[in-house]
């Protein structure tokens, strides 16, 4: 299986030309690896990334109810909610960000065109 540890020594344009990542960083070899502490965080995220709420330009947030089912069905406790709860978002922030970013950078490059 291939990770983004396999293009560790490409340049970003190298990346572009390959179809590897279509914006500039944060991109495919910019992004930190998944620590093991991240790990229960980013299950809940997956577990909930497509209940996102919209706007014009597209994803714009998580919904908490959401969030609050995911850790409802992982049975977490407590008095770990809050943390979980905000690890997510801020996942969910940046990966949204990146989206919107790759999304933005499409429009104006068919635009030119």
């Amino acid at each position: 299986m291939e990770t983004y540890k396999d293009y560790e020594d490409l340049t970003v344009e190298e990346m572009k030309q390959m179809g590897l990542t279509s914006f500039d960083p944060p991109c495919h070899k910019c992004k930190p690896e998944l620590k093991k502490v991240n790990v229960p965080f980013f299950v809940l995220y997956s577990y909930c990334q497509d209940q996102v709420i919209t706007g014009p330009g597209g994803a714009v947030a998580l919904r908490m109810s959401a969030i609050k089912l995911g850790m409802d069905d992982y049975q977490i406790d407590q008095d770990e909610r809050v943390e979980f709860s905000l690890r997510v978002r801020y996942i969910a922030n940046i990966i949204i960000s990146a989206q919107y970013k790759e999304a933005e950078t499409k429009r104006k490059a068919s635009k030119k065109q």
